[in-house]
């Protein structure tokens, strides 16, 4: 037996899903669910959903910043139009990342410096009136909620050996504190 809600929209449980049926009863996306206008106790939008955040890598990055930050979700708008129609912005415990790509499911940027250690959310902001990557608007925001991303400072401890011939070649052992976070690791 399946019991299916009458007058309900809860049987669409996507946004696209919720925006684009003709349903009679006027369904519309509320918060993170489908819902009628008068059950919303939020933003309701009959035409538009909110960006979608997935997943981020890596998930922390030196306090001097240029972490390539890759992030995945849906909904993150339409790359090519004009930046009149369309409109992305990251934030990265509260520093904007420069966005250097975009598609409807991945946004890859290269994060700011911070000013101290710090472990916060990443937020993804849209606003994509062009109806062209989808049959709908993308308007609104989401973030990593539970899961932050790290500023740290890396710290060396001790490395051996401590000389080696000038030829190079020396291979060196390092020991310390947060030194494999970011997405390049190099020693210089």
């Amino acid at each position: 037996i399946t019991k299916v809600p009458l007058l309900s929209c809860d049987v669409y449980s996507d946004c696209s899903q919720c925006v684009l049926t003709r349903d009679p009863l006027g369904c519309g996306w509320c918060k993170d669910k489908c819902t009628r206008n008068e059950q919303c106790t939020g933003n309701f939008s009959p035409d538009s959903c909110p960006p979608v955040l997935y997943n981020f890598l890596p998930k922390s990055g030196p306090l001097e910043g240029g972490t390539l930050l890759t992030i995945h979700g849906k909904y993150f708008g339409n790359a090519t139009a004009s930046r009149k129609l369309t409109q992305a912005t990251v934030t990265v415990a509260y520093q904007e990342c420069d966005i250097l790509h975009r598609n409807t499911s991945v946004i890859l940027c290269r994060t700011s410096s911070a000013p101290n250690s710090t472990d916060r959310e990443v937020q993804v902001e849209v606003m994509d009136m062009t109806n062209t990557t989808e049959q709908f608007a993308i308007r609104g925001s989401d973030s990593s909620r539970h899961v932050s991303f790290s500023y740290k400072v890396p710290k060396i401890w001790s490395f051996m050996p401590a000389v080696g011939p000038k030829s190079g070649g020396t291979k060196l052992t390092i020991t310390g504190q947060y030194l494999d976070i970011g997405s390049e690791l190099a020693v210089t």
